[in-house]
């Protein structure tokens, strides 16, 4: 299994994703590329509220950051949800948000940075910030919004599979189920769906309730070079939470 670090911090993969198969054509020779991209460690940042600017993407360039998780769910959507349209029956991309999302894109691609792309809602289970502060769990008891899960990142990765800047998916942030068993059910649906789209591009799954350490064991790995492991770590929390310690206490002192 090849891990990853929290985002926050830096994001790191040991070992080669790259195919093992001669590439034929552009898009494979991407793939490949974007493969080969993990084989060291990288570091990167969230960027997970406000919606990007070139400022921002610059910003970041300027920092010595050349990796950003991006999360577009925060963004206006010309319906309910963005990208997805409506959480509680998906019936495909919303092209006016999808064009915006190839926007910001084009930016971090030009910037010089590259992109996991991440969604905190999916159909059945819709961000807790935009639903009232409830967890929406349905998407794990209920095949049919895995289903629709599994369709919506199926029609994004087709939608994405030739972006230069993206160089993972990470399906949901901090899935919101007890049960191992249940997460990994949907995940499985969902990488088969990107890999239809897209053969080798990385997916980065989040392992356990809220991405949470000690989620990890016990979550069986996926027959896949190309699925990497997520965690997320807030300890010590009052050095890794702004809102708690306002920049007063440097990380790693």
């Amino acid at each position: 299994m090849r891990w990853l670090l929290p985002w926050v911090l830096v994001a790191a993969c040991a070992g080669s994703l790259a195919p093992a198969t001669p590439q034929t054509t552009a898009s494979e020779d991407r793939s490949a590329a974007v493969a080969v991209y993990w084989d060291h460690p990288r570091a990167g940042t969230n960027m997970f509220r406000s919606f990007p600017s070139v400022r921002r993407f610059r910003a970041a360039r300027d920092a010595g950051i050349r990796m950003v998780r991006l999360v577009p769910d925060p963004w206006q959507g010309l319906e309910r949800d963005f990208l997805i349209g409506d959480a509680d029956d998906y019936q495909g991309l919303v092209a006016g948000d999808l064009q915006r999302l190839r926007t910001v894109l084009d930016l971090a691609h030009h910037a010089g940075l590259r992109v996991v792309l991440a969604m905190l809602s999916l159909p059945g289970a819709r961000w807790r910030q935009h639903n009232d502060d409830a967890n929406d769990v349905r998407l794990w008891a209920d095949p049919s919004y895995a289903e629709q899960a599994a369709r919506f990142w199926g029609d994004l990765s087709r939608e994405l599979s030739r972006h230069p800047a993206i160089v993972a998916y990470n399906p949901i942030n901090e899935p919101r189920a007890d049960d191992p068993t249940q997460i990994r059910t949907v995940y499985a649906r969902i990488v088969q769906a990107i890999r239809r789209s897209d053969p080798q591009v990385p997916i980065v799954l989040d392992v356990g309730r809220d991405a949470a350490p000690q989620s990890i064991d016990g979550f069986e790995p996926f027959d896949d070079a190309g699925v990497l492991y997520a965690f997320h770590l807030y300890e010590p929390w009052e050095h890794v939470t702004w809102r708690v310690n306002q920049g007063r206490v440097p990380y790693g002192s």
